[in-house]
């Protein structure tokens, strides 16, 4: 608005002043600032500096009454703040101003009067220029505001995530203090599949129940020694000759309590994992069995031998259901001979795998 007013009043002189004597150049051009550098980072600054260049031009270039010299302003001259644009102002007006000093007096009061109408034209859409300028400042400055806010979002949202992830490794350090001690307690429910060498024998899925104690551990708790009983319900469907042409089948039960010690090893805590529990379980034991023929007064036989096993149990770590997965093999050897009625099978190795669900009840949680 400044330079609006500074050109109204400086054109009023020069009308004033055609009737008195010759009229020089309308404006000088002063010589640019030394720290012209330094008013790239100050935007009001700049574009002060390069308006009086663009208005001192544009009054030279009326005044010499030509067209098209003085190239018009534009948002992407101001918004990049460049300093070759001042320059090129600079450069433009000086040599308009040279033109002018070399014209005769008359032809040059000739052609202000013809063209200061245009200027003071041009003039007034620089300041429509200008407000617009101003508007698009306040719409950057908007623009500015939403991305701080959206910058405070994404800050606090990042210390929410930090202050989440903080609690759940603290309730991850919580479970693996209590899980660095075994369960004194655990519940197990099996699945048994039995194999007989013998092809008249045929062996359904036995379920088996088991009880585990742990007793102590070693080795910074990678160690640990456990006791168990199990109880395994087996059913088989035996084919038993009856002379030298008939065979029947009929079916028996075996009551199997098994009596082991189980040697542990924490696989998990060997590899420093905080998400899940695995342990490796190599157990040795001794059995009891007792069979029972459809008919109890027909046959009942009762034998004993030795067991070795290999399992693996798998967990997360829950409090809330404190459930891992076990699965593994063993194998039986009887030390007495092992008859169903008439079928003899001598001392047999049998083999097995099972998988089942281990339940801990004390000490989890």
């Amino acid at each position: 608005m400044k330079n609006f007013k500074f050109v109204i009043s400086l054109s009023l002189a020069i009308l004033y002043s055609l009737h008195l004597h010759a009229v020089p150049p309308v404006v000088s051009v002063p010589k640019l600032p030394k720290n012209l550098r330094n008013y790239i980072t100050d935007e009001k600054k700049y574009f002060e500096v390069l308006l009086d260049y663009y208005i001192r031009a544009k009054l030279l270039e009326a005044q010499l009454g030509v067209d098209s010299i003085v190239p018009p302003l534009s948002y992407s001259a101001l918004e990049n703040q460049d300093v070759k644009v001042i320059k090129n102002y600079s450069d433009i007006a000086n040599t308009l101003y040279v033109q002018i000093k070399s014209l005769p007096e008359i032809p040059r009061i000739l052609k202000l009067q013809y063209n200061l109408e245009r200027v003071l034209d041009e003039n007034q859409k620089l300041k429509y220029q200008n407000d617009s300028l101003k508007l698009l400042a306040t719409e950057s400055s908007l623009c500015r505001k939403l991305i701080s806010l959206r910058d405070s979002i994404i800050a606090q949202l990042s210390v929410d995530l930090s202050e989440c992830e903080e609690n759940n490794l603290t309730q991850i350090s919580h479970i693996l203090k209590q899980r660095k001690y075994p369960p004194t307690l655990a519940f197990e429910v099996k699945a048994n599949q039995w194999f007989f060498e013998n092809p008249r024998v045929d062996t359904y899925i036995a379920p088996s129940f088991a009880l585990e104690f742990h007793l102590f551990n070693l080795a910074d708790d990678i160690l640990s020694f456990r006791f168990s009983c199990n109880y395994t319900f087996l059913t088989n469907l035996v084919e038993t000759p009856i002379g030298d042409f008939q065979i029947i089948k009929q079916t028996y039960k075996d009551d199997i309590w098994n009596f082991t010690a189980i040697f542990a090893v924490n696989l998990s805590r060997m590899i420093n994992s905080k998400s899940f529990h695995w342990e490796l379980n190599l157990s040795g034991g001794y059995f009891l069995g007792f069979t029972k023929s459809p008919s109890p007064f027909v046959f009942q036989n009762d034998y004993k031998g030795y067991s070795l096993g290999l399992q693996t149990v798998f967990s997360t770590f829950n409090r809330r259901v404190p459930i891992s997965i076990v699965f593994g093999g063993a194998f039986s050897k009887l030390i007495d001979e092992l008859t169903y009625d008439g079928l003899s099978l001598g001392k047999p190795f049998i083999p097995n795998v099972f998988l089942g669900l281990k339940f801990s009840v004390l000490n989890s949680f």
